[in-house]
């Protein structure tokens, strides 16, 4: 048994085509795919298959297993398709509050591998990071009861996502 796949990697929801390569040795030759998310197929060439993203974003390996046999011979091949999820932006300050000057810790909790995060304070700073971490902001204001839109932006090579928190200098 042996087969091709139209594409290796992707973002989820991908949608691959498979080509039956095989050639088996005797007559009446049957085919059994087993695609690793609940679909199979008994078709010499199935239609194309579509590979959703894992519900908890992150990276998903499928195996593909292709089983050819006749009433001489029978074979297995075994290969893999890897779907990538769209980024997920969660992020938490400690504090929503406080006097001026207030220093407030953002963790950073994001989903989906992204490749930056972009931290947009509302004050007029920003800062882009590409690995996972905590950072930290002082916002400094004259004025009383000030309110800013902290924001991270997420991405990766699946898309984009933000998300944001409202932080009042007093």
């Amino acid at each position: 048994a042996s087969f091709t796949k139209s594409v290796a990697l992707g973002c989820g929801p991908l949608t691959v085509s498979f080509t039956n390569t095989s050639t088996p040795v005797g007559t009446g030759p049957q085919y059994q795919w087993n695609f690793g998310n609940g679909q199979t197929s008994t078709l010499a060439n199935p239609p194309a298959i579509t590979f959703q993203p894992h519900p908890l974003n992150r990276d998903t390996t499928y195996v593909i297993r292709l089983r050819a046999y006749t009433d001489c011979q029978e074979s297995i091949f075994i290969d893999s398709v890897l779907v990538r999820p769209k980024p997920v932006s969660i992020f938490s300050p400690d504090k929503t509050e406080g006097c001026a000057p207030v220093v407030v810790n953002f963790t950073n909790q994001s989903k989906g591998h992204p490749a930056t995060y972009r931290f947009i304070f509302g004050d007029g700073d920003t800062y882009t990071t590409t690995t996972l971490e905590t950072v930290q902001h002082i916002y400094q204001d004259v004025l009383v009861n000030t309110l800013y839109t902290a924001k991270l932006i997420v991405t990766n090579e699946c898309g984009v996502d933000s998300s944001s928190y409202v932080i009042k200098v007093k």
